[in-house]
């Protein structure tokens, strides 16, 4: 199910008082990219939003986090000629 703006937001705000070094944990391998939220932090959000699954909250945390790495990636790209 699609999540709500208020859900995403409730995630953002648990990930940041939970999670505030993510932007930091970003690992790249080439094409690969690492993510976690570290022990515990999934269940802290989970609890924090009161509507989703730890298992979902994880999921989302991973395409969040992949989005956000493509975002930037793609900002740092030489403009063609």
């Amino acid at each position: 199910a699609y999540w709500s703006q208020e859900e995403r937001e409730l995630f953002l705000a648990g990930l940041e008082q939970y999670f505030p070094d993510w932007p930091h944990v970003i690992a790249s391998n080439g094409d690969h990219v690492s993510v976690g939220l570290g022990p515990g932090v999934a269940e802290l959000i989970s609890q924090h939003m009161g509507t989703r699954s730890v298992a979902q909250v994880r999921s989302h945390a991973q395409k969040y986090f992949l989005r956000k790495f493509r975002e930037g990636r793609a900002g740092r790209r030489s403009p063609r000629p």
